[in-house]
């Protein structure tokens, strides 16, 4: 643990699980994803060290397959890969290994649906990347409305290549809220009369968009790519 880390602890509730005791500034979204220098504007959150056990871990291989996707086509994200994506690779052969193994080709199409030809690319590590996911959603909320999203409330993550139609009234009366200028961006809302239900949609680096509901139900498989 970090000397900062250690300096902030305090006593507090968590933000994930909702239990009182030592607790520490988490951020959502995960640090790790902003290249350096950070932006100032970053959002944190108070958690306990169950919570934030193997944080760390899984906040650079979110950051890893987020590069992947993400490419080098800008220079944030170029800076991304080759500053941060690039020397955790170095330093993790076994997920670089898991990655290559990963590899497989896809159906490249047109607007219209027309295969026009293959490629091979990397997907999304289902496991990794929707326990980030939620955490950020569980984070945002309490963030927004200083309550805890107990553990009967389910999170679903997915990925969308566009706004779906029926989401588009609801995102007209959703506020654009955004973390280093276009890093990282999001609308929200929660359902007056049961404020447990709410629907999130994120857009990383202005390329990927995921969207995560959270409901009162029994927890159903995520529909994350895989």
């Amino acid at each position: 643990m970090g000397i900062a880390r250690i300096f902030n602890r305090r006593k507090g509730r968590c933000a994930f699980c909702g239990k009182i005791g030592i607790v520490t500034r988490d951020h959502v979204p995960p640090k790790a994803i902003f290249p350096a220098p950070f932006p100032e504007d970053l959002i944190t959150v108070p958690g306990c060290s169950s919570c934030n056990h193997g944080a760390s871990t899984r906040d650079e291989e979110f950051r890893v397959f987020l590069s992947l996707q993400l490419g080098t086509g800008t220079e944030r994200a170029s800076r991304l890969w080759t500053n941060h994506a690039v020397p955790t690779l170095q330093h993790n052969q076994k997920l670089l290994h898991r990655i290559v193994g990963s590899m497989r080709e896809y159906e490249v199409r047109t607007g219209g649906g027309l295969i026009v030809g293959k490629q091979r690319g990397i997907p999304w590590e289902k496991t990794s990347t929707v326990e980030t996911m939620e955490k950020i959603v569980r984070g945002l909320y309490f963030h927004h409305f200083n309550d805890v999203l107990s553990a009967d409330v389910t999170v679903t993550i997915g990925l969308l290549s566009s706004i779906p139609n029926e989401f588009v009234p609801i995102m007209e009366e959703m506020a654009l809220n955004s973390v280093g200028i276009d890093a990282f961006a999001y609308r929200y809302a929660r359902a007056g009369d049961s404020p447990k239900e709410s629907l999130w949609i994120m857009l990383f680096y202005k390329k990927i968009l995921i969207y995560g509901i959270t409901e009162l139900r029994p927890r159903m498989p995520n529909d994350l790519l895989s």
